[in-house]
């Protein structure tokens, strides 16, 4: 009966209805259908979005975090070489003066 009339009579409203009023109401289901689909499509693209905008953000925190790691260990680097500098500087003062200590008290021998 469906296929030759195109209303089915399992559903009241369409079995008593006009043909015509049958494809409109048709047509207004499947439009409905249409719009409902289409409406979660863009749920889906629209959370798809928002986690790849997640994703970018902790990205770039991420890269902010080992950005500053790195110049935190470059900055104790510096420090650190310019500790070992002062402390070289301070090794070659100290020999410096251990080398003139002995040789004022090899001409003290010397002129005695």
């Amino acid at each position: 009966f469906q296929a030759a009339f195109g209303v089915s009579i399992m559903n009241p409203i369409t079995f008593f209805a006009p043909p015509s009023l049958v494809s409109k109401l048709s047509c207004e289901m499947l439009f409905r259908r249409r719009l409902y689909k289409a409406e979660k499509h863009a749920e889906g693209l629209a959370e798809k979005a928002l986690q790849a905008q997640s994703r970018r953000e902790q990205r770039a925190r991420d890269e902010a975090a080992a950005a500053q790691k790195r110049e935190e260990e470059a900055q104790r680097l510096r420090a650190k070489r310019a500790a070992d500098e002062a402390r070289r500087e301070a090794e070659a003062a100290a020999l410096e003066e251990q080398r003139r200590a002995i040789a004022a008290e090899a001409e003290a021998k010397l002129a005695a």
